[in-house]
C-alpha cells in the first residue's frame, strides 16, 4: 500500500475515534457528571440522626393533636355502627330525607381507623341529595360515598330515589388507647 493509502486510513481511524468519542463517551461522561450534582444536591438534603428525632418528635406531637381533634369532633356520636347511623339519620332528616333502608355492612379494623361499611336507600329531590351528600361528607365524621345509583321515580316526578354504598371512619377505640 501506498503512503498516500496509509494516511487515508490514519485519518479515517481518527475521525472514526473523534465520532465515537463525540456521540458516546462525551455523553456519558455528561450523565455522569448530572447524576454527580444531583447526588451532591440530595446530600445537602440529608438530616443527621439528631435532625430525625427531632422531626419524629414534632410529626408524633403533630399526630397526637390532630387525633385529639378528631376524637373531640367524633365525641358527639358512639365510635360504632349506631353513631354512624345516628350521623347519617341526622344529616339525613336536617335535609329533609326520610331513609327506605340504612343496611350496615361489615365493620373493618384498620389499625388507628375503623371502617364502617353501609348502604341506604332513599328517595329525594336532587337538591336534597347534594345538600345530604355535602353534609356527611364535609361533617365531623369522615365519610366517604363509594357508589350511588340514581333512578327516576315515575310517581313522584320531582324526586328521584337513590341507592348509596359508603364507607364511615371513626377512631378504633382499642387502638387509641395503646398509645
Amino acid at each position: 500500500m501506498s503512503k498516500k493509502k496509509y494516511v487515508y486510513l490514519i485519518g479515517l481511524t481518527a475521525l472514526s475515534f473523534v465520532y465515537v468519542l463525540a456521540t458516546e463517551v462525551v455523553d456519558r461522561w455528561e450523565e455522569t457528571a448530572q447524576a454527580y450534582t444531583e447526588l451532591q444536591g440530595k446530600k445537602g438534603e440529608l438530616l443527621t440522626p439528631d435532625q430525625l428525632r427531632v422531626k419524629k418528635a414534632s410529626l408524633l406531637a403533630e399526630n397526637e393533636a390532630l387525633t385529639n381533634i378528631l376524637t373531640k369532633a367524633m365525641s358527639t356520636y358512639s365510635q360504632n355502627h349506631s353513631g354512624v347511623f345516628e350521623y347519617l339519620n341526622s344529616n339525613a332528616k336536617k335535609n329533609g330525607i326520610l331513609f327506605e333502608s340504612l343496611i350496615p355492612k361489615e365493620a373493618v379494623n384498620n389499625g388507628q381507623l375503623k371502617e364502617f361499611a353501609f348502604r341506604v336507600d332513599f328517595d329525594a329531590s336532587y337538591h336534597q341529595l347534594g345538600k345530604f351528600a355535602n353534609a356527611i361528607e364535609t361533617g365531623p365524621i369522615p365519610v366517604s360515598i363509594a357508589k350511588m345509583d340514581i333512578a327516576s321515580n315515575p310517581e313522584k316526578l320531582s324526586k328521584v330515589h337513590i341507592s348509596a354504598e359508603g364507607k364511615a371512619y371513626m377512631i378504633s377505640t382499642s387502638s387509641h388507647e395503646g398509645q
